[in-house]
């Protein structure tokens, strides 16, 4: 480690190596470490390089990625437009039958996060039932449900 009073010299190589660490996601101390310096001379000489370490990587993938893009790469455009334009592949269902409705309900169910099912369940069960009554009531037409699936569906 660098000692109170003696001069730090930061060099180009320094840079990158903080600027390569930083974008890499690596702790300060593992920076420091690397450097022989303590964290106030890392932050004093690499306040720049620190800050847009994790930035730069970004803008390399992405830049591929867009490279694939513009070449042609039919998967990089599929991926960019569900991640960056919020694209889905919807499919519409016309359930007739409360066994059909419970399939689909239990595959969306099961889509979902384990600590959601049961609530997520059991709020289905109480719209169904809700739904149900006011169809025999109003002897409304079969429910029509829009829902997103993953591919293979």
């Amino acid at each position: 480690m660098a000692t109170a009073g003696k001069l730090y010299v930061k060099t180009e190589e320094s840079s990158d190596t903080v600027r390569l660490m930083s974008a890499c996601g690596r702790p300060l101390e593992a920076m420091c470490n690397v450097l022989g310096i303590d964290d106030v001379t890392l932050r004093k000489h690499y306040k720049e390089e620190l800050k847009a370490g994790s930035d730069i990587v970004h803008t390399e993938v992405v830049g591929h990625l867009l490279g694939k893009i513009r070449a042609g790469d039919t998967n990089a455009m599929i991926f960019w437009c569900r991640t960056r334009m919020g694209w889905a592949e919807k499919k519409e269902i016309h359930l007739s039958t409360p066994a059909a409705t419970m399939l689909v309900l239990e595959r969306i169910i099961q889509s979902l996060p384990v600590e959601f099912h049961e609530r997520v369940k059991i709020a289905t069960l109480n719209a169904l039932n809700d739904v149900g009554k006011a169809e025999q009531v109003a002897e409304l037409p079969a429910t029509v449900i829009e829902a997103e699936f993953e591919d293979g569906s």
